[in-house]
């Protein structure tokens, strides 16, 4: 008994220790391997697939390389083709470009030809134009009263023109004369009557004076930049003084052939109309020009003096005698910056008269054909002096 309650009272660590031994659960990981297997031959099925299209993409490429390979031996064809071509063309235009030289050369002697005929023909008209004005002035007088005798008419005549701003020379004789000169007329002979009149009588200002262009000009590259724009600008009627005056600058542009950039006139003293001229661009639409109207005819005349002062003040035209006789170089400006922004002053000068009237339109054109004078006399000394 004493032995069995030695056992009772034995604690729990005593015990002999027992392992638990549990078996693992294969199933689930053989699903999931099978699954995975399952994924990897749908991939293998897709690779394949992809493979087949690849294999019939590169098949597709290879058909295209072969086409393409086609094409490009059509276009080296067709590339050597046009390389004739153009080597064919290259001689035709050789040939033509001797053509138009041997062309050129045979009418440069008929071109010069035809612009001095140019000349003498605008100068022919001119005349035309004042015989012309003066017998129509005197048919209007006859109509206006039959019984008028020849000498009161004639003197009608003369009155009407006495403010005209038109005047015409011919070989050095002077076609209009001064007021108050007399000439012996036979009454009986109408020719003599009608030489009278073109001897005593001015041409109104409504008589048409322009220049033709310049046909040596036409053909001239040079001429081509800037003169037809300039040519039209300054080609106005404002009688025969202001068309001979274009005449002289168009024989000095001729000398310098046409070309555009021919240095520029010194812009000190120069009116600030003309200034502002350039500036704008010249030429209408984006340049308007100056307001002729209003107070413009008073003082642009004064600052156009001033500046013409200055210009020929360096020149053999200086009054006192300091100058060099033979330096015109502060004159001699050719093309868009030269003597046109004159010509251009001239024009507007002229064209501000037309708005005055009485004693300030005989005055003011008193004073621009003096000006027109000056200028056109200036123009014939350089270009004597360049011909030489």
């Amino acid at each position: 008994m004493k032995r069995k309650a030695a056992t009772t009272d034995k604690s729990a660590d005593d015990l002999p220790k027992v392992r638990l031994i549990t078996q693992p659960t294969f199933g689930h990981a053989l699903r999931e391997a099978q699954q995975t297997i399952a994924d990897l031959d749908g991939e293998i099925v897709q690779l394949k697939l992809t493979e087949d299209t690849l294999e019939q993409t590169i098949a597709d490429l290879d058909g295209e390389i072969v086409q393409l390979k086609l094409t490009e031996d059509t276009l080296g064809k067709q590339v050597i083709g046009l390389k004739n071509d153009l080597a064919q063309v290259g001689q035709e235009r050789d040939e033509l470009a001797r053509e138009l030289t041997e062309m050129q050369e045979s009418e440069s002697v008929e071109i010069q030809h035809l612009g001095a005929e140019n000349t003498d023909l605008f100068r022919q008209i001119l005349r035309s134009n004042i015989e012309l004005q003066t017998l129509r002035n005197l048919l209007k007088a006859y109509d206006s009263d039959e019984t008028t005798s020849v000498v009161p008419v004639l003197r009608n005549l003369e009155s009407s023109n006495e403010h005209a701003v038109s005047k015409f020379q011919d070989e050095g004789q002077d076609v209009s004369t001064s007021q108050g000169q007399d000439h012996e007329i036979d009454h009986d002979d109408p020719c003599e009557r009608e030489s009278s009149v073109l001897r005593n009588v001015r041409v109104e200002s409504s008589t048409t004076h322009r220049v033709l262009y310049p046909l040596d000009a036409l053909p001239n590259d040079d001429a081509q930049k800037w003169l037809p724009q300039a040519f039209a600008y300054v080609d106005v009627d404002l009688g025969p003084a202001y068309a001979d005056f274009l005449i002289q600058w168009i024989n000095f542009e001729r000398l310098h052939r046409w070309e555009k950039a021919g240095g520029r006139m010194e812009n000190e003293e120069r009116p600030k109309e003309i200034t502002s001229w350039i500036r704008e661009g010249r030429y209408p639409p984006r340049c308007k020009g100056p307001n002729l109207a209003g107070d413009f005819s008073r003082h642009f005349p004064k600052a156009l003096r001033m500046w013409w002062a200055f210009l020929r003040s360096s020149t053999p035209l200086d009054r006192k005698g300091t100058a060099d006789k033979n330096d015109w170089s502060a004159l001699d400006k050719h093309g868009i910056n030269g003597w046109f922004s004159i010509v251009v002053a001239m024009k507007w000068w002229g064209e501000c008269l037309k708005s005055l009237t009485g004693d300030h339109l005989r005055n003011g054109t008193e004073e621009w054909l003096e000006m027109v004078a000056e200028l056109t006399a200036t123009l014939k000394e350089l270009n004597k002096h360049l011909e030489e």
